[in-house]
């Protein structure tokens, strides 16, 4: 009895430690991280001292795991609802998107939809989770949906495309954009998507392209028109500025008879210049305004433009001067007619606005500077236009590059359109320049504007000023003219035979041609808008002869528009002319094409 009481008093501590262990260790088979902390109980042992020692070491490891499953515990419930936290901002974040978007694993199985896309299959977001697009979408939809994630999947690019969508609603257009989502180590664990509903801008841009090309259609039936418009204003004026440049040649009218004809002269070319003003505000408008640049002797140039200026400033007993400060390069490439149309429009400007006094016009030369130029060529021209006229305040100062506005007195808005101004501005702004004025009441305008100009060689535009052409040496040359109306062709009959020429006439370029191959003549004067065969065909037509392949031949058209022009240049002509035909240029154009020389005697 003695005996087992002392077994007992070692073995049974023992046993009791043992039986606590075993219980922890029973309880971590199955799952370590569920172990309730509360199973951890400590254990009471009267034993020896060792024993006693071995308890106190386990209670006391009882204890600690006792804290640390507490600790665990209390982190795993933090984290847990911290991860919950951010499923809910993910959720709602995902929810509000104004778009459809997804989630997908590499199987196309949904790991996250917001309510937008899942709405669309008729679905709660939390039914899609881990389905496939067969299992949610029709077979021929998902077929799409799913080469498309492959796609993405194994290029590893994002994608964004444009597509139209028969819904329930009716047809709909859709912006698709799907981009992979590729771990640290480079694998691919998915893939996200985005779509949203275009159709309103596509509403908006299909709107929008009808209102363009309605647009285009009523700019075209403006140029048409425009252009009809001018053909049929053009075409009287060339007679009658035509006939009356002829009749002004005749030395034995009188001077009642030569003043009223430079009055029928004076009023076609302001009906011409009103019709130009016009056409041009259109080109502008049309952003189809072009410059035109050849080489001009600026000598001659100059002189021309002063010769008309001076003419109205003493019609009105105004004094008219120019200077000119500085070297005028002799020839430069520059856009004559513009160039002369801004500077008249100017000077006519300073001219009636002035009673007393008079008009200056200042050209002030000087090379431009390395910076400024790609070559030494180019130089650097001021014009100033300087009056002693009535002058203007701000507000019309503001208000004078505006079309169709006139400042200054009502009486002096007679005899323009309110166009010249806003048409100048545009122009030397298009050859790199812009106008600037300087203006008080009482005392007058200034106008100045700077251009850069490329200097060129010699040429021989303004050769005569003061004389008139009356005829050339050598044989008798043929000039054939093709037109459709007979006042221009008599027009250019009487002009040219006045000057030696023999002149056959045909009125479509059918016969026209039939002329010219029994004819042979030296040059060919084209209507280009003719109602039979046009003057394009008809140029065409010569060209394809071998006697018509080198001969000279001259387009004219009161339809003026850079298109007609190129496209006779391009048909084989040499030359264009606009109508009214300007018989100096023409005259010009003719001795340069035939080699011509002429005869000149001073003008009347």
């Amino acid at each position: 009895v003695v005996g087992l009481r002392w077994v007992r008093r070692f073995i049974d501590p023992i046993v009791e430690l043992t039986a606590a262990v075993r219980k922890i260790a029973g309880s971590t088979t199955d799952d370590a991280q569920s172990l309730p902390a509360q199973r951890l109980q400590p254990v009471t042992v009267n034993g020896a001292d060792e024993v006693g020692s071995l308890a106190e070491a386990f209670n006391a490891m009882v204890h600690a795991l006792h804290q640390s499953f507490e600790t665990l515990e209390a982190r795993v419930q933090e984290r847990t609802a911290e991860l919950r936290q951010q499923e809910r901002y993910l959720r709602t974040l995902i929810d509000m998107l104004p778009m459809r978007a997804w989630f997908k694993d590499t199987e196309g199985r949904f790991l996250a939809i917001n309510q937008a896309e899942a709405a669309r299959a008729g679905r709660h977001p939390k039914d899609l989770i881990g389905r496939a697009d067969h299992e949610v979408w029709p077979a021929p939809l998902a077929d799409d949906y799913r080469n498309d994630d492959l796609h993405v999947i194994n290029t590893r690019e994002r994608t964004m495309r444009e597509e139209r969508r028969d819904e329930v609603e009716g047809p709909a257009w859709v912006e698709v954009f799907k981009a992979p989502v590729i771990d640290d180590d480079g694998s691919v664990l998915g893939t996200i998507g985005v779509a949203r509903d275009i159709s309103d801008r596509k509403a908006a841009e299909a709107a929008r392209e009808a209102a363009l090309e309605e647009a285009k259609r009523l700019a075209r039936l403006r140029s048409d028109f425009l252009a009809r418009m001018s053909h049929e204003l053009r075409t009287p004026l060339n007679g009658i500025l035509g006939f009356a440049q002829i009749l002004q040649q005749n030395p034995e009218l009188d001077e009642r008879q030569r003043k009223g004809l430079r009055v029928i002269e004076e009023s076609g070319r302001h009906l011409l210049a009103l019709i130009d003003d016009i056409l041009d505000l259109a080109r502008i408008d049309a952003g189809r305004l072009e410059l035109q640049a050849v080489d001009v002797e600026l000598a001659g140039f100059v002189q021309s433009v002063c010769d008309i200026v001076r003419v109205r400033a003493e019609q009105k007993h105004v004094q008219f001067a120019c200077e000119i400060i500085g070297d005028l390069p002799h020839c430069a490439r520059i856009d004559d007619k513009r160039l002369r149309q801004v500077l008249l429009n100017l000077l006519s400007n300073a001219v009636k606005f002035t009673d007393e006094g008079g008009v200056t016009l200042r050209i002030d030369t000087a090379r431009i500077a390395d910076h400024e130029a790609p070559d030494p060529s180019w130089a650097k021209l001021r014009f100033e236009i300087r009056d002693t006229g009535i002058g203007m305040n701000e507000a019309q100062i503001e208000r004078l590059f505006q079309p169709f506005e006139q400042v200054g007195e009502t009486r002096r808005h007679d005899g323009g359109s309110g166009l010249g101004l806003a048409i100048s501005r545009e122009l030397v702004r298009r050859m790199g320049g812009d106008i600037e004025v300087s203006s008080h009441p009482g005392e007058g305008s200034v106008f100045t504007f700077e251009l850069a100009l490329q200097t060129v060689g010699a040429s021989g535009l303004y050769p005569h000023p003061n004389e008139r052409v009356t005829g050339y040496l050598g044989r008798r040359r043929k000039v054939l003219v093709i037109d459709d109306v007979e006042e221009n062709r008599v027009l250019l009959s009487e002009s040219l035979a006045a000057l030696g020429f023999e002149v056959l006439e045909a009125a479509d370029g059918a016969p026209g041609i039939e002329v010219a191959r029994h004819a042979c003549p030296d040059a060919v004067i084209v209507d280009a808008m003719m109602p039979g065969l046009d003057g394009f065909e008809t140029t065409r037509s010569l060209r394809a002869l071998p006697m018509f392949a080198s001969i000279p031949i001259v387009g004219t058209s009161a339809s003026v528009t850079h298109e007609i022009e190129k496209h006779f240049l391009e048909v084989g002509g040499n030359a264009f002319l606009p109508k009214p035909i300007e018989m100096k240029s023409l005259i010009d154009l003719l001795g340069l094409l035939l080699g011509l020389q002429w005869t000149r005697e001073p003008a009347l």
